[in-house]
């Protein structure tokens, strides 16, 4: 399966950069093709310009700015997201990409006084494997924002992909076994994605 992976944290030596390691030799291992976006190696510009914005509904002029982006996200067939939770949400790098990348014309079309309509629908699998400091109670009383988000965002523009959610809660409290038992996690989860 054609697989874009993105990687959304700024340490090349951090826990998210290893688990974006073993999601790739987990997808590797599987025969996968895959093509792969560090947002914050390649410095990616996540603000929306205002440019960008006045002419965000131009099909097909608004995705020059992003093109090759835009290609690779129509190349694939499954999208894997790693990032860290802050702030019960996605980190602001990755919101950016989001804003920039899933354009109408490509990720869904707007109709006249209706609802978008979801365009990528060679989509598969959409998988988010995240980290983060709280607790399973902790992010349960906040309702779980990043697992809406993605989630509504996967019925907006790809409702037939199959979701996989993966998560390491207490980040930065969590030992180093239970660290490496979730790499391995994730490399088993992505061999069977």
């Amino acid at each position: 399966m054609r697989t874009l992976t993105i990687l959304a944290h700024p340490s090349p030596r951090g826990f998210n950069a290893e688990v974006f390691s073993a999601a790739l030799s987990g997808l590797k291992e599987a025969g996968h093709e895959l093509r792969t976006l560090d947002l914050y190696g390649e410095a990616f510009e996540a603000r929306l310009s205002e440019p960008e914005w006045r002419t965000n509904s131009d099909v097909p002029d608004n995705r020059k700015p992003v093109e090759a982006l835009v290609r690779d996200l129509e190349w694939a067939e499954a999208l894997v997201f790693v990032f860290p939770t802050w702030w019960s949400g996605l980190p602001a790098i990755l919101k950016g990409w989001l804003d920039r990348v899933f354009l109408p014309g490509v990720a869904f079309d707007l109709a006249e006084g209706g609802p978008i309509r979801a365009k990528l629908t060679g989509l598969r699998v959409w998988a988010v494997i995240t980290t983060c400091g709280s607790t399973p109670l902790q992010v349960l009383a906040l309702l779980d924002p990043v697992r809406v988000h993605m989630r509504a965002l996967r019925l907006a523009v790809a409702p037939r992909a199959k979701p996989v959610f993966m998560r390491l809660y207490r980040m930065d409290s969590v030992s180093a076994e239970e660290r490496a038992r979730f790499l391995s996690r994730v490399r088993e989860r992505m061999r069977t994605l």
